[in-house]
């Protein structure tokens, strides 16, 4: 009984376009919600892979570097910002 009233409401042409209208507004609320899902996937697999890039490189200064010439690059950038300031 219930499905011969859906389908005589569907076979009524107002009852058919609102059916058809939902059906349209639902795939492109599903369509948006999985492109969205997508777009965050690889903002965050971006940002992953800067944050590993950032520390691949502190590890190669550290690394590459002996403490005291750690310090001298620390000084030698410390005075370049001093100089700035004192220029502005």
């Amino acid at each position: 009984m219930r499905k011969a009233a859906a389908s005589f409401l569907g076979s009524i042409p107002a009852v058919g376009k609102v059916k058809k209208a939902a059906k349209s507004v639902n795939k492109k609320i599903a369509k948006f919600k999985k492109k969205a899902k997508k777009k965050f996937k690889k903002l965050k697999k971006k940002l992953k892979k800067k944050i590993g890039k950032v520390f691949t490189k502190a590890r190669k200064l550290k690394n590459n570097l002996s403490k005291w010439r750690l310090v001298k690059k620390i000084k030698k950038a410390a005075k370049k910002l001093s100089w700035q300031r004192k220029r502005l």
